[in-house]
């Protein structure tokens, strides 16, 4: 069986390391920028004035990740972009160079995101007013827990009423327990049932 609520937790992970490395690059990111550039020989485009530098970068960059324009700054001083080398890019090229840096992260985040809204809110067979969902991955782990305390499953019951019909004709061994949100029914191992009872 399929451990979702494990899937659901690694899927929260990777969207956090994901949000975290997308996280929006400041002014201070900027200048840093800037002046490792200007560092590294290259000089700003000769239409903008060295006091204006930050400001306008920082306008153009707004939204872009911190890592992106680390990686952009490491491409342009070794030469990985076409791009005119003597001069820094300006606002709008570094924005374009820096956009395409945090795309293949920003796909990633969106496609898991997907996934675990997918996983976590797939319709049940079943409906239920205060939230089903929740109550699948709660049962699941209930499972778990009765697994690890020696309990063993015992049969599918799609629902409640069928639970209580087996229960009343003594069908079902003592301390059985319905997983109604996922359909099962689990009892301690000293109660196993006899072949009859198990094809009914």
């Amino acid at each position: 069986m399929t451990n979702l609520p494990a899937t659901l937790s690694t899927l929260k992970a990777e969207i956090s390391v994901l949000t975290d490395k997308l996280a929006p690059s400041n002014e201070a990111h900027v200048a840093e920028a800037i002046k490792s550039l200007l560092s590294s020989g290259l000089s700003l485009p000769s239409a903008l004035s060295p006091d204006m530098a930050p400001a306008v970068y920082a306008f153009a960059l707004k939204g872009i990740s911190g890592s992106a324009l680390k990686r952009v700054v490491a491409k342009i001083i070794r030469g990985e972009y076409e791009i005119h080398r003597a001069f820094i890019p300006n606002a709008p090229e570094f924005a374009i160079l820096a956009r395409a840096e945090d795309a293949p992260m920003v796909e990633d985040l969106a496609r898991a995101r997907a996934i675990f809204n997918a996983k976590s809110e797939a319709t049940p067979r079943h409906t239920h007013a205060q939230g089903f969902n929740d109550l699948r991955i709660t049962h699941r782990l209930r499972a778990e827990e009765l697994q690890r305390a020696g309990f063993v499953f015992l049969r599918e019951c799609k629902s409640h009423e069928t639970f209580n019909n087996l229960t009343k004709k003594r069908e079902l061994p003592t301390g059985a327990v319905h997983l109604w949100a996922i359909d099962e029914v689990w009892a301690p191992q000293a109660g196993q049932v006899s072949q009859s009872q198990e094809a009914a």
